[in-house]
């Protein structure tokens, strides 16, 4: 295996599979964010995207009747390449009588259905507490999918947390029948028990003179697609083209790990097949530790070579004494220093789950899609340094190449130090941008950056 794709995949493996959590530092607020893609009746594809805020990170205010109320705003903006096509605000409440009964393991839900083209783009949410103003974000690449309109089809599965029959309509209710609530966090656990799945079929045959049923099960499977566990089979009567499936799995027999959630479909008149698969994570409840050690027994297992690499990659986090204790150990040394370095920084020892460590290997994934090149890998670009070491920036300002002027970029990041910025250029045109100046105390500083960048001989 090649090194930047061994890299990478240590990383990945570590937890950023794991769920979809914020890119958060403490103290921001945590959400998790999902997505399935469906197929509407007139062929085209609807996205569904799916939030959950955590209770135990709103500002509560006291309300004149005694009791107390949260206000937050999501932000959702849908990125075509480097155009914004879609952008939403939605501001929403929530309440309790005592803010005593709030816990870390409350989260709400949301969700917003879009019809949108079949295509790849990407997903940025802020969350804002409004009593506060402290923010999250997450950025996520999503897949929307195409549905043929002839053939055996079966939509992306959601999470849910729970499904119900509907009593009146709203934004959970699917088809006027059921209340499908999503679990937007891809992390399960023991208290969870069962995992509920919502999933949509499509062309369904259905002919006088034949059985008229299909006929579905869930397996689980590796990350190298082994059949871990194997659901019975269930043959439903077909009601039409189409139908929905609602069902759940036990997980308390499962180790800690991540998994494959697989859908299989057959149509039993045409013999038709269908399948769709999602990615999960399960803590089992005999597994607690190693699920708590499943990181570190992988560095533990990891030649020098690959700590060293690990290590190049984050330095750019730690203080000048942290690098010298890192450089001086030998190879078990450096594999402590490591394992110490992620517990010690982790945002929320009350999870099961290093809060701190998923943010910087969705910034290290993130800085490796959007920034290499044909010559280096985006986490050793000095774009992808930062993204890893600040998170995503608050707006970046392009400027191409002109007349008197190579190529460069301003990143702002409203919330560091009262408002900093970066200034990238490109001196070769072969879009290998390199910083120039920032404001940002630590960082490279050139008052005469704008005239560098208009005179580009000689520096």
């Amino acid at each position: 295996m090649k090194k930047n794709t061994r890299m990478i995949y240590i990383f990945l493996i570590g937890m950023i599979l794991l769920s979809n959590l914020l890119f958060a530092s403490n103290g921001e607020i945590q959400f998790a964010l999902d997505y399935a893609s469906y197929s509407d009746q007139d062929g085209s594809s609807i996205l569904e995207i799916y939030y959950s805020v955590n209770r135990s990170y709103l500002t509560w205010k006291k309300q004149n009747d005694g009791n107390y109320t949260g206000t937050y705003e999501i932000t959702t903006t849908l990125y075509s390449g480097e155009k914004a096509i879609f952008t939403n605000t939605m501001d929403l409440n929530d309440a309790t009588k005592n803010t005593l009964s709030v816990k870390s393991n409350q989260n709400i839900p949301e969700q917003l259905m879009l019809k949108i083209p079949v295509g790849s783009y990407q997903l940025a949410v802020r969350v804002k507490d409004k009593f506060s103003d402290r923010i999250g974000k997450l950025q996520i690449p999503i897949e929307v999918k195409s549905y043929s309109s002839d053939s055996l089809e079966v939509s992306d599965i959601e999470i849910a947390s729970y499904a119900i029959k509907s009593t009146s309509e709203n934004k959970f209710t699917k088809f006027g029948l059921y209340d499908i609530i999503p679990y937007a966090q891809k992390e399960f656990s023991e208290e969870l028990g069962e995992v509920t799945i919502y999933a949509e079929i499509y062309n369904l045959e259905k002919a006088e003179n034949l059985t008229n049923t299909y006929t579905y099960w869930f397996e689980v499977l590796s990350l190298n697609n082994k059949i871990v566990k194997k659901y019975n089979k269930k043959t439903v009567d077909t009601p039409g083209a189409y139908s929905l499936i609602i069902d759940k799995f036990n997980i308390a027999d499962f180790k800690s790990g991540i998994y494959y959630a697989k859908l299989n479909v057959i149509d039993n008149n045409n013999k038709q097949k269908a399948e769709v698969k999602k990615k999960i994570y399960f803590t089992g409840p005999a597994d607690d530790a190693e699920s708590n050690n499943l990181f570190a027994d992988l560095l533990r297992n990891e030649s020098e070579h690959e700590i060293d690499s690990m290590f190049s990659i984050i330095k750019c986090l730690m203080s000048n004494k942290e690098k010298k204790m890192f450089e001086r150990s030998n190879l078990t040394g450096k594999q402590s220093f490591l394992i110490n370095y992620w517990e010690r920084n982790d945002t929320d020892p009350r999870t099961k789950i290093n809060e701190y460590r998923i943010t910087i290997e969705q910034r290290i994934s993130y800085a490796n899609t959007k920034y290499s090149t044909a010559m280096r890998a985006g986490v050793k670009t000095d774009q992808g340094r930062t993204i890893i070491k600040y998170g995503l920036p608050s707006e970046i300002e392009k400027h191409p190449s002109s007349t008197d002027s190579k190529p460069y970029e301003v990143w702002q990041y409203y919330s560091l130090e009262g408002g900093v910025m970066f200034v990238f250029y490109d001196p070769s045109g072969f879009s290998n941008y390199e910083l120039l100046h920032s404001n940002k105390r630590g960082e490279r500083h050139d008052e005469n950056w704008e005239s560098k960048i208009k005179g580009t001989i000689g520096f």
